[in-house]
């Protein structure tokens, strides 16, 4: 993906919420082009040491200006810890989003700055990355590679409702507040590269794309509901985690008995397996507690102490 460089102009992004670093200001500076990100503190779970703390080279976050369908921004996040940033524009031949020039993004931003100089900004990130954008006259379409790669579903999801822009004097500035609308779970003491399988069930909700609209982003669940999952795998510093919304409420098609033959809301279910076969499972009951943006960290088999459990 190529680089948009303004003449004389600044991307500006003011992330807060979920996966962030705490006070850093990070620039990428290339002759006209300038980058300023600046990080807030993580969202998952204050003061756990397994939740996420900044930003994954490959993320991308994909954003709606004025609820303008049309057009979008994706951003993503290099090795280097700065933003490459394109801007996409729906083409009607094509029927496509087709990314714009450096020259058609400068254009597209004066454009911008004369017919809505300040308005709304709507924004969405996944993990698993964008595998496409589908346009439809009032929503932008979030595919994303969870469906389509053999990685399980489940991804880390950050929405933001409410950010703002403003353009003056070719400068555009975005202030984005990220959201975490999932919680997550951190099996402590297991290697990322062993390949480990991870499956689970219970009261929660599995996401995987979603759809940014001018009432807000609508995330595309999966089910069917208290489903069995295979889960996409995280790295973590310690251990691995995965991703799901737990439930606050019994979704209204979901039948009561069934809720309270599996122990009612805070149940979740783990089994962990290899390409060998399978090690083991572990149940909780009664976590109803835990919400979207917090942590739960629990003792895989071959943790010491192996059975503890530690909600944050």
């Amino acid at each position: 993906m190529k680089k948009i460089f303004f003449a004389l102009a600044a991307l500006m992004l003011a992330f807060t919420g979920c996966g962030l670093e705490d006070g850093n200001t990070q620039t990428n500076e290339n002759k006209a082009v300038k980058v300023v990100v600046n990080m807030d503190k993580p969202g998952f779970g204050e003061g756990t040491r397994a939740a996420r703390t900044g930003w994954e080279t490959g993320d991308e976050v994909v954003a709606v200006l004025a609820n303008q369908f049309s057009v979008y921004v994706k951003l993503t996040y290099q090795e280097d810890k700065t933003w490459e940033t394109a801007f996409y524009k729906y083409d009607e031949v094509e029927e496509w989003y087709i990314e714009l020039s450096e020259g058609e993004s400068v254009s597209l931003v004066a454009e911008l700055e004369t017919a809505l100089p300040s308005g709304s900004v709507k924004a969405a990130y996944f993990s698993s990355g964008v595998l496409g954008v589908n346009y439809n006259e009032t929503y932008v379409h979030i595919i994303t590679k969870a469906l389509t790669q053999d990685m399980g579903v489940g991804e880390c999801v950050m929405t933001c409702e409410d950010g703002t822009y403003s353009v003056s004097e070719g400068v555009l500035t975005l202030n984005i507040t990220m959201v975490p609308q999932v919680a997550q779970f951190t099996i402590r003491g297991l290697n990322y590269e062993d390949n480990y399988n991870v499956g689970y069930a219970g009261t929660i909700v599995i996401y995987a794309g979603g759809k940014i609209t001018a009432d807000g982003v609508v995330l595309e669940p999966l089910g069917p509901l208290g489903g069995n999952y295979s889960a996409w795998v995280h790295d973590n510093k310690d251990g691995i985690s995965i991703y799901a919304s737990p439930w606050q409420t019994k979704p209204e098609e979901f039948d009561q008995t069934a809720l309270d033959n599996v122990g009612g809301l805070g149940f979740f279910a783990f089994t962990l397996s290899t390409e060998n076969g399978r090690i083991g499972s572990r149940s909780f009951y009664g976590k109803s507690s835990l919400k979207n943006g917090g942590a739960v960290i629990f003792d895989g088999p071959y943790s010491e102490g192996a059975g503890g459990l530690e909600w944050k």
